[in-house]
């Protein structure tokens, strides 16, 4: 910093690069100027272009390395905040309905409840108690090690 110079944050904007009325997904890569890594727009495809540029992109190795998704799975907002809203997270399903499991189970996704089949009961979130059964093995190794440890002493 300058000598008396104040600390301070700022945001530059290049206002000098054209708006693209059709931009890119792939940016800079793909002679969009406005996009990635000038900018950061939604429909940029920030991993496909970090991952082509990893793999020499820009020295000579034209490569065509994706994640395999190209756009957004649901379409942006015209207004603020743009962003699509989320998923809800899961989607109940009860042996009555179209396309569920013959048990009757519960899809949703990574915090997957189990329902036994037939039963209207609650189901038993499957991961938060795998991870409860964990941490309380692992609490009672650190308890039993620290009771060790202090009896070794005594």
């Amino acid at each position: 910093m300058p000598e008396g110079g104040t600390p301070s944050e700022m945001l530059r904007l290049n206002m000098s690069t054209p708006v693209t009325a059709d931009p890119e997904r792939l940016g800079v890569l793909a002679g969009d100027n406005q996009g990635f890594p000038n900018g950061r727009r939604l429909v940029d495809d920030v991993v496909d272009i970090e991952l082509q540029v990893v793999m020499g992109e820009l020295v000579g190795s034209p490569n065509d390395l994706t994640d395999a998704v190209d756009m957004n799975d649901k379409p942006f907002l015209d207004t603020f905040p743009y962003l699509a809203l989320p998923h809800s997270g899961s989607q109940v399903r009860t042996s009555t309905d179209a396309g569920a499991s013959p048990a009757g189970g519960v899809d949703t996704g990574i915090a997957d409840t189990r329902r036994p089949a037939g039963s209207d009961g609650p189901s038993v979130p499957v991961i938060p108690m795998a991870v409860l059964a964990a941490g309380a093995t692992l609490a009672g190794v650190g308890i039993a090690r620290s009771k060790r440890a202090a009896s070794a002493k005594a």
